[in-house]
């Protein structure tokens, strides 16, 4: 999702670093030695994952246990201003001809008795740009600097002076250290976001990089940070690596949640860098096991949505499975693999059971939808209960006829008013070509409404300056929108259309491939169904949830139950407004004084099809339209 914006800027953010590579005096040009990028490390990855952030580590109780027990972590010191000359503790350092110093970390990284240095350095011509050096110390003195490579050194490190630095150099082992290199700008500046490279390196026998990892951080979104640590957690002597990936809070237009984090763990072995295996799933299924706790409760079911809607946003920002992830975007770059399917089907499956508590039936079936789509595992025997969860709050009721009707309704392009209504008396109203005709749902006759005039598909505002062009998922972000287009003659905040992110989430599973690959910002279509446009604002289903959209707002919220607004014709609500009906992949969900799943055996294995559904005011007859065929169907009443 986000490779194209990362690649396109000449900016590239600095990797965390651990000592590796042998120094070679005066050796300038090692820069294009490339550092190894282990994203995708043998076995497994190791995460603590608790829903709320906790001031103490997560692994304190391994490191107490191993040989780092009293190391300390140590920041860098920050230079003076435009300083070129640095004496710091037993070294001097000069910087390269041209270069600046910015901090400095010095400890003997190599084991030898001598004090050596780690410095962030800043070289401005054109651009702004930062590297790495590294000072071996000896009895003499200090050997020439020696540039510790930063990524790929045909893209430097561009930075804009109008935008914040971000720069963190910190010792996170006896032999290692992490660095982090960005800029964080404003909106104006860039509508492309801060972008930052964070990276670990250690010395064991030589200096080397043991993973890069490039971050995006698109405009609004949520607070992500990186903690690394090379603590030996074995006892081997040689510094391993933990890597601590936090998802702070929300983001517009989503509620503010609790912050998650996953923590990877690898080995150093004689073979390579070994990741643990179990993780991080153990990470999600932590996540996922106090979300359901809490989802069942009805005290508690608001909390374990949100911290299963967080669990979710940090799978989608970090795990190479996500096609929008923020950590190593793009198919050129090794991402973090997660394989996490049966802990985020755990977390979905408490977000559905959160709105079967709360007594949400069609955020329900939307959960479901996701899950059997999505990337997570489908354990059939889990799957049927979360199917028994949504019948148990809405029963399936079974029709006792089906008709199909032989008038040809006039059909908009998505999203649209329907062809069909219902008359306070029963009858049906199908919109053809051809005029209006009345439909008998008991007896099947069908004549023409006489008076009766054909209502209009395109989705308008009450005063027409708006009109609805549908429901989209970026390709990039991770809520819906709803796009509004000026009607006829109007303007649309100064132009003639607008974009309006809606608190639904985007699908995990991969959309917009072809063009997301290509770094091309666009959006596909995604589910959405109007219910009223009135004065308080257009109400509609986006994926499933009940949404409204605020006039003159530009902004959109849940919707717990329908607005008293005024009945549009070709609308899924009964003639009195009392009722609603929804086609979804359980079957017709029909809201009124009860709530029903309903089905019929005509329909059975086909409910996704169906379209402009609508229900009658004693909720008894719904009629909807399938492969451009209108039937009307009876069930027991409410």
């Amino acid at each position: 999702m986000y490779q194209g914006r990362f690649m396109r800027r000449s900016f590239l953010p600095l990797v965390l670093i651990a000592l590796a590579a042998p120094v070679i005096e005066g050796c300038r040009s090692c820069k294009n030695d490339h550092p190894f990028v282990p994203y995708r490390i043998e076995a497994g990855t190791s995460a603590s994952v608790v829903p709320v952030v906790d001031a103490s580590r997560p692994d304190a109780a391994r490191l107490d246990a191993s040989g780092d027990a009293g190391f300390h972590r140590e920041t860098a010191t920050v230079a003076p201003p435009h300083t070129t000359r640095w004496p710091l503790g037993h070294l001097t350092l000069d910087a390269p001809a041209g270069g600046t110093f910015r901090q400095a970390l010095v400890w003997d990284i190599d084991g030898d008795g001598h004090e050596d240095a780690l410095a962030l350095v800043e070289e401005a011509d054109e651009a702004i740009r930062e590297e790495l050096f590294f000072y071996r110390g000896a009895a003499d003195g200090v050997a020439p600097p020696v540039v510790v490579s930063l990524g790929d050194p045909a893209q430097p490190f561009a930075l804009d002076r109008r935008c914040t630095r971000v720069e963190h150099l910190t010792r996170v082992g006896k032999r290692s250290a992490s660095v982090e290199v960005g800029e964080s700008c404003t909106k104006d500046v860039s509508d492309l976001g801060p972008d930052r490279l964070v990276a670990l390196v250690a010395w064991s026998d030589s200096l080397k990089t043991r993973f890069v990892l490039p971050i995006v951080d698109p405009p609004g979104a949520q607070a992500l940070s990186v903690e690394l640590d090379g603590s030996d957690v074995d006892g081997d002597g040689l510094d391993d690596a933990s890597l601590r990936v936090t998802l702070e809070g929300g983001e517009p237009p989503f509620e503010p949640g609790p912050a998650v984090h996953a923590v990877f763990h690898w080995f150093d072995r004689p073979a390579g860098m070994s990741r643990e295996p179990g993780e991080p799933e153990r990470s999600f299924r932590a996540i996922a096991s106090a979300a359901a706790e809490r989802a069942a409760k009805s005290k508690d079911a608001a909390s374990g949505l949100a911290l299963a809607s967080a669990g979710r946003f940090l799978y989608e920002a970090v795990c190479a499975e996500s096609p929008v992830r923020r950590v190593a975007p793009g198919a050129s770059a090794s991402p973090l693999l997660c394989e996490a399917g049966r802990a985020l089907e755990g977390i979905e499956l408490a977000q559905m059971r959160a709105y079967v508590t709360t007594g949400d039936p069609l955020r329900a079936i939307a959960a479901l939808d996701e899950i059997e789509r999505g990337p997570a595992t489908h354990t059939p025997a889990r799957m049927a209960e979360a199917r028994a969860w949504v019948t148990s709050m809405a029963p399936v009721v079974q029709a006792e006829q089906v008709r199909a009707i032989s008038a040809v309704p006039r059909l908009g392009k998505e999203p649209s008013w329907g062809a069909l209504r219902f008359e306070p008396s029963g009858s049906v109203l199908v919109r053809t070509l051809a005029g209006v005709v009345r439909v008998d749902p008991v007896h099947g006759d069908e004549v023409d409404a006489a008076g009766v005039l054909a209502w209009p598909t395109q989705v308008a505002s009450p005063d027409g300056k708006q009109r609805l062009e549908g429901a989209f998922a970026p390709c990039r972000g991770v809520a819906l929108e709803v796009s509004l287009v000026a009607g006829e003659g109007s303007v649309v905040d100064g132009g003639d259309a607008t974009s309006i992110r809606v608190p639904v989430a985007t699908s995990l599973g991969a959309r917009c491939a072809s063009r997301a690959a290509a770094g091309v910002d666009a959006r596909e279509p995604a589910p959405g169904l109007p219910i009223a446009w009135g004065p308080k604002g257009l109400q509609l289903l986006v994926a499933g949830e009940p949404i409204l959209v605020a006039p003159g707002a530009n902004k959109a919220s849940p919707l717990v139950q329908l607005i008293g607004q005024p009945v549009i014709p070709g609308s899924p609500r009964s003639p009195d407004g009392v009722t609603l009906a929804v086609p979804t992949s359980q079957g017709i969900v029909v809201r009124g004084a009860k709530t029903r799943i309903l089905r019929a055996k005509e329909l059975d294995h086909g409910y996704g099809e169906l379209r402009d559904c609508t229900v009658s005011d004693d909720a008894s007859r719904v009629a909807c339209v399938r492969g451009g065929v209108a039937f009307v169907g009876v069930w027991p009443a409410p």
